[in-house]
């Protein structure tokens, strides 16, 4: 594209010509209508490795089945599970890993690619029917890490479990049923992460960067969407595996698609963000005792649940006999 540069002279304007400004490089994506999901570069050659940059994606979504789901640093897009329709997005990939995928059938179809130069990977995270693991490359328990970028090795070998990992500025997960194997690129600040199956959160673990604090802040965290997961932690991001305390509590829910909502329920409590809400919304409930649930309302294969301690009933004292 060229532009006009008018520069004022003493005959007048002078129109010069200006450097010309590149549009950014286009990707196209194709899911649908049958058992195929693409992305192609530039030369429509499959991607496999990209430059740092900005690009345009072009993307073709063609079953009312299907979707494309993009994911890696600093890019989470989907189109939706069923709309038929053509997007366009602008992503900004820096140095890292990346991975497509449709949601509902991500054992067959997705894909993943390298942009510039990723972190070695050094971490490698594991999950099966029965176990969790997130360790270092020679297979010990991650427990403390040094701020910065990381690529770990992930492998998801059950239909029962996945892997999610959740910390200041870190969300990334396997989905429950498919069975996958990524390389993802995470940041990680200072502070306390948790790794655990949103199935099973008995199966779970946590590790710290740099030297945290501990909060105590009556603070939950929800996220629900884009594709078919949806979790619970504390302000620590750990997953519930205790019972919490009675009284109020601040919920900040992430909502990450229309497709999804994030509905709880329990004892005096029935809050939901809705299909047509995206973003982030904080509730305040009074979480009284006994056992709550969370699920999103159209997809029944997502939901969870938390235990709130019950009131301790005190026995009144034995009545003294009479002599």
């Amino acid at each position: 594209m060229l532009r006009v540069v008018l520069v004022a002279t003493a005959a007048g304007l002078l129109a010069l010509p200006a450097a010309a400004t590149a549009d950014p490089p286009v990707l196209t994506a194709l899911t649908g209508p049958g058992e195929a999901i693409t992305l192609a570069g530039p030369d429509g050659q499959p991607v496999t490795h990209l430059d740092p940059g900005t690009y345009t994606i072009q993307v073709a979504d063609t079953s009312d089945r299907r979707d494309f789901t993009l994911r890696g640093p600093g890019v989470s897009l989907h189109t939706g599970f069923e709309a038929v329709a053509n997007h366009t997005w602008t992503a900004t990939f820096q140095d890292g890993w990346y991975r497509y995928y449709d949601a509902a059938f991500e054992d067959q179809l997705h894909g993943q690619f390298s942009v510039g130069a990723p972190a070695p990977t050094t971490l490698q995270a594991r999950v099966d029917d029965r176990s969790i693991a997130f360790t270092q490359a020679d297979g010990s328990r991650v427990t403390n890490l040094g701020p910065g970028t990381y690529s770990i090795a992930v492998t998801d070998t059950s239909t029962a479990n996945n892997f999610r990992l959740m910390g200041p500025g870190v969300d990334e997960h396997t989905q429950v049923f498919p069975r996958v194997a990524y390389t993802w690129t995470v940041t990680l600040g200072e502070g306390r992460y948790s790794f655990f199956s949103e199935r099973r959160i008995g199966l779970h673990g946590s590790f710290t960067v740099g030297a945290p604090t501990s909060s105590t802040a009556r603070l939950l965290h929800a996220v629900v969407g884009p594709d078919f997961s949806i979790a619970l932690v504390d302000a620590n991001w750990q997953p519930l595996t205790k019972p919490l305390a009675r009284g109020v509590w601040a919920i900040a829910v992430e909502d990450r698609s229309d497709d999804h909502d994030f509905h709880l329920l329990g004892a005096k409590v029935d809050r939901t963000t809705g299909l047509a809400f995206v973003g982030t919304v904080v509730w305040r409930v009074n979480l009284t005792g006994g056992l709550y649930f969370f699920r999103c309302d159209p997809h029944d294969i997502m939901f969870g649940g938390f235990d709130v301690k019950k009131p301790v009933v005190k026995k009144p004292p034995p009545k003294k006999k009479k002599r």
